[in-house]
């Protein structure tokens, strides 16, 4: 699932930026060795690289309509915003409130989307973002 240069988003509706801190959260054991986060195992992702990820939880004033608000200040905002807007092209995004990218990573969509009593998450794709 690693690849250089792709960039995969999930997005989200979760009840509680706490909600959103436990869905991320990678605990170790004793000997040091990481257990995946919540948001990896509904996923079925062994590993990522914590530091290629981004993620942001937003209050219910601050949720953007489409895909430029959702991703804007997201890192490499130029290339992604209209690769994932194709992707979403037709979706209505005012109930999300999560966004997930994992950078270097392509995830093959194995599992398209999870939800619960109070999560609900959905892969939207991977694409190029860097030649």
């Amino acid at each position: 699932m690693e690849k250089a240069g792709y960039a995969s988003l999930w997005l989200g509706k979760l009840g509680s930026e706490e909600q959103f801190d436990d869905l991320l959260e990678i605990n170790y054991t004793e000997d040091g060795d990481s257990i995946p986060s919540a948001f990896a195992g509904h996923f079925g992702i062994e590993w990522y690289d914590d530091d290629f990820r981004e993620a942001e939880f937003f209050a219910e004033e601050d949720r953007g309509g489409d895909a430029a608000n959702l991703l804007a200040g997201f890192s490499y905002e130029e290339e992604l915003i209209p690769k994932f807007a194709a992707l979403l092209k037709g979706m209505t995004l005012d109930e999300f409130n999560t966004v997930i990218i994992l950078y270097n990573f392509e995830y093959g969509g194995e599992q398209g989307s999870y939800q619960d009593t109070s999560t609900q998450l959905e892969f939207i794709g991977s694409v190029p973002y860097q030649a």
